[in-house]
């Protein structure tokens, strides 16, 4: 390009075949808006730029027929804008309006509802003309949707065109296209069929608790989505093929609605719960889903207690727990009433009676209840009491617990010495010594009993604070029999006077051998202290005719005097009855005696 001056300006164009590029052109021509129009000889067309060299449209190819050319060698234009060529191969001058008719077709078009789908529309020219980008506007039932340019084939293409608002149907020129004319190209419009489909949906169904309990509140819900849209409709619930009832589905998030229906009358088992959604407007499709595994309910859990024992001690108290257990965590508030009650053990003596209430809260599985058990010392059998339960609340009772006490105390009782220490005067005699039997005396028993002098001086002149079997008192040895029920059994132990001034002296006396289940008790021994007579010994005991007659009743029949024989021996004696003629009867009248007296 020049200048009026000749000076050079720019040049554009280069060796080709495609838009814009020219090949041996020879003929060149400019309209009123100083679009440049180019004889392209050896590409068999026209071409038409704008000022600055850029390419706007063509037309024309190689042939023979109109608007076709072999070798353009010309080109004019009038005062119209009509466009003449010379063909010089054909020998032919052709001439074209300047503006170009266009013809435009609009492709059907098919989305569901709520969905989006994509307009195309080919713009073309008759003529043959080919162009650069036009701007195609798009319709769907009269509202404008948007606007594409053609590509290089003239085809228009709008994408993502929302259906929303438009339902399920087919609508006859539904999807309209218009091209507005421009310098070079006149108007066309089109229009095709719009279809728009039910949208798709899926349903799914959930628990709000799965496994249940028998009794317990279940809510499902139905979730539908959509590909396109937010469904509406309902939703029917069933168990198995029977209807539980339908809701209607609400709009949720997204392309989604949900459908709620709450019961607690499932029976114990599995039920296959089913949602079926439907759409009256049948703008969505309809869909089933299935609750995964179906739903089970259990059968309610059970209240166990279990049995326990306790060895029941003798003083103070223990306390004895019993395990309350669940035979699986609920999901439900489990509760249940409890009560010792007696059985061969007896509240208050026995141990105290209890009661309340016990609730598992969901999860647990465990309680436990403690129950105070009494000590004694009484013999008595093993002992029980139960432990109940009542009036359950979401699970039944299947065991009621037993408690056991255990008897830790002797059977046959105890057996003790009345005292640890006794004391007896010479003059006294005799001394005698209760053993008491407490605690269980359901059964005979027996004890054996015996005097112990160790360590006692063998002479009775030696003093040494310990007394003598043989000089202080006589040797006891036996075994008490305590019939059944009988508390308490005596033995006497024979205390000898003699002339000697000793002071205290001591010997022990032992419990030993108890029978029936009999147990000793403290005090199982004791200690006796004889003490001198208050006056004081005689010169010598011998010639006391009532000592005289006493030490043989103790020595031959090891026992104290009756009064009536102690004064009859004495009065003999005392009427002039020597003592060694007195014993020789004493012995006759008395034969049997185990011990010979000492004359020491």
């Amino acid at each position: 390009m020049f200048d009026s001056a000749g000076s050079f300006k720019f040049a554009f164009g280069s060796n080709g075949s495609d838009n814009g590029q020219l090949s041996a052109p020879s003929g060149v021509a400019l309209d009123g808006s100083r679009n440049i129009y180019v004889a392209d000889t050896s590409n068999s067309r026209i071409q038409v730029l704008d000022s600055a060299g850029n390419f706007k449209f063509k037309f024309g190819s190689f042939g023979s027929g109109n608007t076709q050319f072999a070798t353009p060698t010309g080109i004019a234009l009038d005062s119209s804008r009509n466009i003449y060529t010379v063909d010089t191969f054909y020998s032919r001058l052709q001439k074209f309006a300047h503006i170009f008719p266009t013809s435009l077709l609009v492709a059907p078009a098919t989305g569901p509802v709520g969905g989006t789908i994509t307009l195309t529309a080919t713009l073309s020219s008759p003529d043959g003309a080919t162009f650069s980008p036009k701007p195609v506007s798009f319709t769907l039932n009269g509202n404008n949707v948007g606007t594409a340019n053609t590509d290089a084939n003239g085809v228009a293409t709008l994408n993502n065109v929302s259906l929303a608002g438009i339902g399920r149907g087919t609508y006859d020129s539904g999807v309209s296209a218009s091209f507005a004319a421009d310098d070079f190209f006149a108007a066309s419009t089109g229009s095709n069929t719009l279809t728009v489909t039910a949208a798709p949906t899926t349903t799914t169904v959930a628990s709000s608790a799965n496994p249940s309990d028998f009794g317990q509140i279940v809510t499902f819900t139905a979730t539908v989505t959509s590909g396109s849209g937010t469904p509406t409709g309902s939703v029917l619930f069933s168990d198995g093929a029977s209807a539980l009832g339908s809701a209607n589905c609400v709009a949720g998030t997204g392309n989604t609605c949900t459908a709620q229906f709450t019961t607690s009358i499932l029976t114990v088992g599995t039920h296959q719960i089913t949602a079926a959604y439907t759409d009256s407007t049948l703008n969505f499709a309809s869909s089933n889903g299935t609750l995964a595994g179906g739903q089970v309910v259990r059968a309610r859990p059970t209240l166990s207690v279990n049995d326990v024992s306790i060895i029941e001690g003798d003083t103070g108290t223990k306390t004895l727990n019993f395990t309350v257990t669940l035979s699986a965590a609920s999901n439900l508030i489990v509760t249940a009433n409890f009560a010792t009650a007696d059985v061969t053990a007896t509240a208050p003596s026995d141990y105290i009676a209890i009661n309340g209430t016990l609730t598992f809260n969901p999860g647990d599985l465990t309680k436990t209840i403690g129950v105070t058990i009494n000590g004694d010392t009484n013999f008595e059998p093993n002992e029980s009491f139960a432990m109940n339960l009542s009036n359950p609340l979401n699970a039944t009772i299947r065991v009621q617990g037993t408690g056991t006490i255990l008897n830790d105390d002797v059977e046959g009782g105890f057996i003790s010495l009345s005292q640890a220490n006794y004391s007896v005067s010479e003059s006294t005699g005799s001394l005698t010594i209760a053993v008491n039997r407490t605690n269980d005396t359901s059964r005979a028993a027996t004890v054996d009993y015996v005097t112990d002098a160790t360590g006692a001086p063998a002479s009775c002149a030696t003093v040494n604070g310990l007394a003598s079997s043989r000089c202080d008192f006589t040797t006891a040895v036996g075994t008490l029999k305590f019939a059944a029920g009988e508390t308490q059994k005596t033995f006497t132990v024979l205390v000898n006077g003699d002339s000697y001034t000793e002071g205290p002296e001591v010997f022990a006396i032992n419990l030993s051998n108890p029978t029936g289940g009999a147990v000793f008790t403290t005090p199982s021994s004791a200690m006796v202290t004889i003490t001198d007579g208050p006056t004081g010994p005689p010169a010598n005991l011998i010639d006391d005719a009532r000592f005289f007659v006493r030490q043989h009743y103790h020595d031959f029949l090891n026992r104290e005097p009756d009064p009536s024989g102690w004064d009859f021996w004495t009065n003999n004696i005392n009427n002039c009855m020597c003592r060694l003629f007195a014993s020789m009867s004493f012995c006759r009248t008395h034969s049997g005696s185990a011990r010979e007296w000492s004359w020491d």
